[in-house]
């Protein structure tokens, strides 16, 4: 290239940067010398692509580098638009320092590549560089240095998105094999993922427990073995703390797709008491235990001593010499920490189990002490266990406490070796029923006029004291309380009143009421003392030995049944009418007193054979109910009267005859069970629940009265409704037949 064409190009290139408005850094080579074709070869076959005669730097992105061989410094003139990169390192690194302000070069493309004055003065940092400016510095100068290497945001971009990558799968692999860990006791339904966050680390009988519940949906309930858990609703993902009291955990989950179920086994929780075994023979006593979960931890024996009652324990090593008439204690503890009930045996075998209790009602929440026992007493048996049948609805302590844990019905039973089973039944409800059964006059005896081939003491010397209450006994049994009218006496007296009907029975009678599931009489009536006031001393004394509760005037019962205080009031109206009023009022208020959440009044009044309730009946029975009495029935006319519903509270004006020795043929042999059960909430509030009229005759016979109510059914039950349906009619009310097929006529 001669001079002119090196004119040419330096014009051309000062056009651009001007037109560009802006300093483009370039090396200009020029050879001077002539080139000859060998070495314009030999250039060719060095710089491979370059052009003979110029190296532009900046086309490519990269700085071009001549080797030191190539260009030597004296032949590189600076031009005002010649780059700093045109110098001699030295010189450039002083024309650094001199102007602290440089320009900016072009990178390929056109990009402004800043250039970065190192922040110092001689001797260190500049004393105005403020030290977020010294980390500028040094993040600048690590981004240039690396696109002076030819990385570039595109390339920071594509190793910044394989790091996270990388990050992502390394989490994916801990979290699945962590996860995994966490759910090898867990076996879940598709859709629903459980995770152990917490468990036990050592064996133990309970402890606490943390569950991690997961779902595509938003959770709507979980229930960690049949028990509600509380929860962040709304959310597909939740933990749960709660105190396991079971190896097993059966957790169900409602979810806005659907109900998932899980099982959690809890490798550390032993709830199993140790199996003992006791025997004596030959003189010595050997006891042998064993655990199938956490182990043994070891067997006690003791025995009390002296004025003590309280046995001293010690660790059982191997067999010891048994002493005739003393008492012996042992139990067996494993690892978890599960004791077996201390048992107290005379070492004589046992016959039987007997049961505290066989039948409970509890509220949720609500505890009892079950306790199990050998027959005879003092008797010893061989893995003698309480066993929760459903753990779902009730816990089993290893007390024998059992705690209610949500409404339904379990079974606690107790077994032990060779032994029948026995069980007890455990209803839990957030009310407790109690079903109240109200009967007419209960005559049991006879008139000395009577004929004695007839009269009630002839069935029941042929018969027995099971025979009268046969065929309601079923329907009695399944109430709580059997409220009845005992008319007559209980009495070895001869001397009768001066009266056209006396009645006496035999004291042995009070079986006849415990036969027939009979717990409470009233002996407000007119035949109490028929045998003079004796005589009602003597039945009140027969009642009391047998069990049987008895109310009359101011005596009033007041007992508890399943967990419910229910009052039972007699009032004797025949010889004062409405006068009657304040011990109404009185006796209602002492029940109240007493605590008695329910409260039955039964009244003796009315007219003989009248089958309407006069304005005495009326207006005490309001009273009544005014005063607080949740039922009220009536007794003396032997025939049905009408019932009342008065502000929410029945009346039954007179129930009529039940099982009534005081005739052989009565006229009017209808009767009825009126039956009523109420609902009692925890706090102590009281609904009326539903009734049942159980249709019935006092005879199993049509023809004559053989002392043996009987409930009846199809025309004959419908027709004594009928009979009580007219008779209410005068109150707007009208009844539904309610009936039992066992013993019906």
């Amino acid at each position: 290239m001669n001079n002119d064409e090196i004119k040419a190009l330096l014009r051309e290139l000062k056009a651009r940067s001007d037109a560009e408005d802006e300093v483009k850094g370039q090396t200009i080579r020029i050879s001077l010398g002539d080139e000859s074709p060998g070495a314009e070869a030999k250039k060719s076959r060095k710089g491979r692509g370059k052009k003979a005669g110029t190296a532009v730097s900046g086309l490519s992105g990269k700085r071009q580098r001549e080797k030191p061989d190539e260009v030597k410094p004296d032949e590189i003139r600076p031009d005002k638009n010649s780059s700093q990169d045109a110098l001699p390192a030295k010189a450039r690194e002083d024309s650094r320092h001199q102007d602290p302000k440089l320009p900016d070069e072009k990178a390929a493309g056109g990009k402004a590549v800043e250039r970065l004055e190192k922040p110092k003065k001689a001797g260190g940092y500049r004393k105005d560089i403020t030290p977020w400016q010294r980390v500028e510095y040094a993040v600048k100068s690590y981004f240039a240095d690396l696109k002076s290497r030819g990385i570039g945001g595109k390339e920071l971009l594509m190793i910044g998105f394989g790091a996270l990558l990388l990050v992502f799968i390394v989490t994916v692999i801990c979290s699945a094999v962590f996860t995994a860990d966490k759910s090898v006791n867990v076996t879940a339904e598709d859709g629903l993922m459980v995770t152990v966050e917490k468990e036990p680390e050592v064996w133990c009988a309970s402890g606490q427990v943390e569950l991690g519940i997961r779902t595509a949906k938003p959770i709507q309930s979980v229930t960690v073995n049949g028990e509600s858990c509380e929860f962040e609703a709304g959310r597909r993902r939740t933990t749960l703390k709660l105190e396991a009291v079971t190896e097993e955990l059966e957790v169900m989950v409602v979810s806005e797709e659907g109900v998932y179920h899980a099982q959690v086994n809890l490798p550390m929780i032993d709830t199993q008491l140790p199996q003992v075994k006791v025997q004596q023979e030959n003189g010595q006593i050997s006891l042998q235990a064993e655990d199938s979960r956490s182990g043994l931890k070891g067997v006690y024996y003791g025995t009390a001593e002296g004025l003590s009652d309280v046995p001293l324990y010690q660790e059982y090593s191997g067999p010891f010499p048994w002493e005739e008439g003393k008492i012996y204690y042992y139990y067996a503890e494993d690892l978890a920490g599960n004791r077996t009930v201390p048992a107290a045996t005379n070492m004589e075998p046992a016959q039987g189990l007997v049961l505290n209790e066989t039948e409970i009602t509890l509220f949720p929440e609500e505890s009892f002490r079950l306790s199990v026992s050998a027959s005879p007493g003092m008797a010893y048996c061989n893995n003698l266990q309480l066993t929760n049948q459903d753990p779902s609805i009730v816990r089993l302590d290893a007390d024998g406490t059992v705690t209610a844990l949500q409404e339904g019905d379990a079974v606690i039973e107790a077994t032990a070796e060779g032994l029948q089973p026995v069980r007890c039944t455990v209803q839990v409800r957030s009310y407790t029923e109690l079903t109240v059964s109200a009967l007419g006059d209960c005559t049991l005896g006879t008139d000395v006029n009577f004929n004695t081939t007839t009269n009630f003491d002839a069935y029941d010397t042929m018969y027995g004291s099971s025979y009268f209450f046969q065929n309601v006994r079923s329907i009695l049994e399944a109430d709580d309380v059997t409220f009845a009218n005992f008319e007559g006496t209980l009495t070895t007296l001869d001397t009768r009143e001066n009266k056209e009907y006396a009645f006496k029975g035999d004291p042995s009678y009070t079986q006849i009421l415990q036969d027939g599931s009979i717990d409470t009489v009233t002996l407000a009536n007119n035949h109490s003392s028929d045998y003079g006031v004796q005589s009602l001393t003597d039945t009140q004394q027969y009642l009391e030995e047998s069990g049987i509760d008895y109310c009359i005037g101011d005596t009033i019962v007041v007992k508890e049944v399943n967990g419910v205080k229910v009052g039972l009031i007699g009032i004797y109206v025949l010889d004062e009418g409405v006068g009657k009023a304040s011990q109404v009022q009185q006796t209602i208020e002492a029940a109240k007193n007493q605590g008695a959440q329910i409260i039955v009044t039964a009244f003796h009044w009315g007219s003989e054979s009248s089958d309407t309730p006069d304005e005495t009946q009326r207006t005490l029975a309001h009273l009544a109910v005014d005063s607080g009495a949740d039922l009220v029935v009536g007794h003396h006319p032997h025939v049905l009267q009408g019932i009342e519903l008065y502000e929410g509270k029945y009346i039954a004006y007179s129930l009529g005859n039940f099982c009534f020795g005081g005739n052989s043929t009565p006229s009017d042999m209808d009767t009825m069970i009126f039956q009523q059960t109420f609902r009692i909430s925890r706090d102590g509030g009281v609904e009326n629940g539903s009734i049942r009229i159980i249709p019935c005759r006092v005879s199993s016979q049509t023809g004559w009265n053989d002392y043996c109510p009987t409930p009846v059914t199809g025309e004959e039950g419908q027709r004594i409704m009928d009979k009580i349906n007219e008779r209410s009619a005068e109150f707007g009310q009208s009844y539904e037949m309610s009936s039992t097929a066992e013993g019906a006529a």
